[in-house]
Order: structure tokens, then C-alpha cells, then sequence
């Protein structure tokens, strides 16, 4: 018996040692690439936030089935992987595959916070991948990844349900030796608030830089090797890049509303530079276009582009893509078809009142090569903002006082937002031509049928009881 009790305490012994050195071989197995963290506000205390990743697909041991996401306050959940096929048959999927050894991982909870407020979303996974050159070099893979976005959520009575803005471009890219490089974030702000970008430095915990980081531009520093960057638009320029590898650097994506910063996020991106000689796809407007202004439009105009592609490297095809919140964020959208016989992309967008919002559209145009190695990009982009119908009656800033939505449809319920309280106020509604077609009282629940007024432009006048206070807010109904 004390044999068998021997070998049994061997056998222990050897299991511990074997979930100990898996269990190492997981925390340190290089992982992410690049990510950054998403939210929809849809009540004054409730959030869904959505974490999207791009690790290794080759690093096995590391790939998470959910990642845990601190709310800010105090909580902290892990949120299950929803994207790709379930290959391994446990209910969970495993990721969306890409080539140059990439996958794309997309987490999603829901979250019940005591009161509105600001709060950080954060999330820190133990391992970035291995040979970074400008992060730690070469032991990139020994620092955290971390990621966060801070989420302003509005009560009720002060405005409609916050959101952060959209990505629209992937933060995963392929650049060559010598080759100038382009990259554009295209973020789209559902809420209409104002966005800038900033380049910053990747973290590895919450206000901690990565250790011993670069720009990618010293890497090999000299007069050929820059990087420029626009915090207007987000466009990313890097001539050249001039040692092969993978570099990371962070976007810090900033909204702002009537002059205050609403939100942030942190989105941590990866370029992979290969020293193979490829030359980046032509990408040209088939009519002369500026496109260093904001383009003006009014509702009923119709905006046609094409733009043309093509490659001087021989034997490689291209294929052009299209970016916007115009593509399929609002109602009446867009269009955008691609021409691969003849290398042409068509753009149509039919401009309609319910696109009528103060801050302008970007369309971003992308050409990718096939370049058996990884693609090169080229990009072009226009700013459109729809202008307003004129009309004799002044908008005011109303800055105790909001609509939602807007522009609304018939039938829904036009709701006011009121900074004091609510029975304080009558109002008017006033048609473009100068008519009251609706007074009253504003109600204590501050919701107005709007159900029998014809589509239009119509004016909001509040009138502060007791006061000479007035808000004037213009809105917008759509069929």
C-alpha cells in the first residue's frame, strides 16, 4: 500500500507541475495586436460595451474566449466572445480568421450603473505579441496590452442617450520598406458630436505608458522616415517606413459637444512593415473634386462620385472600399458600389432632411492591392456637411433645452430635454413660414405628440414662465 500511496503522491506531484507550467505558459503566451473599446448608452444607468481585439491567431494558449471588463465603478465582468465559427464545439465562437496570422475578436455585456456619470472602461490582458520594435524591443511580449474608453452617460432630463463614436477602418494595416504608408480611423459619432484624434502612446495599465516605446519614425530615424498626422480628419501618413517588423502606436479618439469634451478612446493599432518592394494602388476622382474644404449640400441634392484604381505592379488586382456614417448609420443611406472589370468605384448619396446635423459627414474612399505578402492602401476623403433650410426665425443655442431625436419620424414622440424642471416652460411649434401650428404647457414626462404635423422644418420656441427666457430649437419631420 505505501507503493501505490508513493505513486500516487509522484503522479500529484507531476499534475501540479504540469498545470503550473501551462498555467505560466498561458500568462506569458504573446497575444494582442491591436483593440479598443465601444458603448452604447440606453438608459440613464445602463451601457452595452463592446470590447474588439486583434491577437495572434498562432498563439493557441492565449486566445481568450472572454475578457473581463472593468466599468469603472468598482465592477468588474468578463464578457463572452460572440464572433465566428464555434470550431471546438463548446457554445463559445472562436474569432473571425484573417491572413498575416491575425483574428478578430469581438466581447459584449451589458452593465446597471447606481447614477449617470462618467466612468472609465477598461480592460488589461497580461500580453501584447512578441517583436514589437518600437515597444520594449525585443521583449514586447512580456508587456501588458490595456485598452480604455471613457463613457459619459447623460440622465434624462439633461439629453438623449450618449454613445461612443464608430471605427470604421480596421486598426490592423500592411506597409512596405520605402513605400509611403496610409492610414485613415474614420470614426462616425452616431450622436452628431464633434470628434478630433490625437496620436498618443500606447498603455500598459490605466495613465502607464509601455515601456521603453519609440515612434515608428525612429525606428532607422533620418530625412526619409516621418510621420505626419491630422487631428481633424485622422489620417495617418508615415514616409517612409524603413526597417521591416511590426510597430504599434495608439489613437486617442476625442469627442466634444457644445464646446466640452463628451468622451475618449484609446485605440491601440498595429502596422506590420515587410521588406518585400510594393508600390502602393492609384486612387483618383474621375472629376476634379477639392479636398481640403467641407462641401455644403441642402436636403433633395444629389451627390455623385466615381473615383477610379489601379495598380502599376504587374499581375496585381485591387479592390476599392467605401467608409461613412452615410453607408448604413442613417436613415435614408448612401451607396456605394465597386466596378472590379474596370476598376471603379460609384458613390450616390440622395441628401434627405433626416441628414440635416451640425457636424459634416466624412466619406472615405480606400483602394487595396492583393499583394501576396499583404496589400498597400491608398486612401481619399471628403467632408459634406447638409446645410439647414433658411428661414426668418432664429435658432438660439438653447442651452438649457434639447430635442431627440432629431430629425424625427411621423408618428414618433418628439421629447424635450430640459435642464430645470419641465412645468416651468409653455411652448410654441412654429412651421418654416412663420405659423404656430401647436402651444401649450410642457408636460411633466416632457413628451410631445408630434403625430398629425406634416413633414417639414419646424421651430421649437420655449418660453420660460415668469421670465423673458427663450430657446428656440429647430427640428426636423421625415416621412
Amino acid at each position: 500500500m505505501a507503493y501505490f500511496y508513493s505513486m500516487e503522491i509522484v503522479k500529484t506531484n507531476i499534475l501540479l507541475i504540469l498545470s503550473f507550467v501551462l498555467i505560466n505558459t498561458q500568462l506569458h503566451a504573446t497575444h494582442n495586436r491591436a483593440g479598443e473599446i465601444s458603448y452604447q448608452q440606453f438608459s440613464d444607468t445602463q451601457i452595452e460595451a463592446r470590447i474588439v481585439t486583434y491577437t495572434k491567431t498562432s498563439s493557441i494558449p492565449a486566445d481568450r474566449d472572454s475578457l473581463e471588463l472593468c466599468w469603472g465603478d468598482g465592477n468588474c465582468n468578463f464578457l463572452l466572445r460572440i464572433n465566428g465559427p464555434d470550431t471546438d464545439g463548446d457554445g463559445i465562437p472562436n474569432g473571425e480568421q484573417l491572413p498575416n496570422n491575425y483574428k478578430r475578436n469581438v466581447y459584449i455585456g451589458i452593465h446597471d450603473y447606481a447614477t449617470a456619470g462618467d466612468y472609465i472602461l477598461s480592460m488589461l490582458d497580461p500580453n501584447r505579441n512578441d517583436g514589437i520594435l518600437n515597444i520594449n524591443f525585443p521583449n514586447s511580449g512580456n508587456v501588458a496590452f490595456y485598452i480604455e474608453t471613457t463613457a459619459k452617460l447623460f440622465p434624462s432630463n439633461v439629453a438623449p442617450p450618449n454613445s461612443s463614436p464608430i471605427l470604421l477602418v480596421p486598426p490592423i494595416d500592411i506597409a512596405y520598406v520605402g513605400a509611403t504608408f496610409q492610414h485613415l480611423v474614420n470614426a462616425y459619432d452616431p450622436d452628431g458630436d464633434s470628434i478630433a484624434y490625437e496620436l498618443t502612446t500606447p498603455l500598459s495599465d490605466a495613465g502607464t505608458p509601455v515601456p521603453n516605446y519609440q515612434s515608428p519614425s525612429d525606428i532607422v530615424p533620418g530625412g526619409n522616415n516621418a510621420i505626419s498626422f491630422s487631428e481633424v480628419s485622422g489620417w495617418l501618413k508615415w514616409n517612409a517606413p524603413q526597417q521591416a517588423g511590426e510597430y504599434n502606436i495608439a489613437i486617442l479618439i476625442k469627442t466634444y459637444r457644445d464646446g466640452q469634451e463628451i468622451d475618449r478612446t484609446i485605440r491601440d493599432m498595429q502596422i506590420l512593415v515587410q521588406s518585400p518592394v510594393n508600390n502602393p494602388p492609384e486612387l483618383v476622382f474621375d472629376t476634379s473634386i477639392d479636398e481640403n474644404i467641407v462641401h455644403l449640400v441642402s436636403p433633395g441634392d444629389t451627390v455623385r462620385l466615381e473615383l477610379s484604381t489601379s495598380d502599376n505592379d504587374a499581375g496585381q488586382q485591387v479592390e476599392m472600399t467605401a467608409y461613412s456614417g452615410l453607408l448604413g448609420y442613417v436613415p435614408e443611406s448612401a451607396s456605394f458600389t465597386y466596378d472590379a472589370n474596370n476598376n471603379k468605384g460609384y458613390f450616390e448619396w440622395i441628401v434627405d432632411a433626416a441628414h440635416i446635423r451640425e457636424q459634416p459627414y466624412q466619406i472615405s474612399f480606400k483602394s487595396l492591392d492583393d499583394y501576396i505578402e499583404g496589400g498597400l492602401s491608398t486612401f481619399r476623403t471628403l467632408f459634406y456637411r447638409v446645410q439647414t433650410v433658411s428661414t426668418n426665425i432664429q435658432q438660439t443655442s438653447g442651452g438649457y433645452m434639447r430635442l431627440y431625436p432629431n430629425p424625427i419620424r411621423k408618428g414618433q414622440t418628439l421629447r424635450i430635454y430640459a435642464y430645470y424642471y419641465p412645468a416651468l416652460f409653455t411652448y410654441d411649434i412654429v412651421n418654416a413660414e412663420g405659423k404656430i401650428v401647436r402651444s401649450g404647457e410642457l408636460p411633466d414626462d416632457s413628451a410631445i405628440s408630434i403625430h398629425n404635423l406634416p413633414a417639414g422644418v419646424y421651430y421649437f420656441v420655449a418660453l420660460k414662465k415668469m421670465d423673458i427666457t427663450t430657446s428656440v430649437q429647430k427640428f426636423i419631420i421625415v416621412e
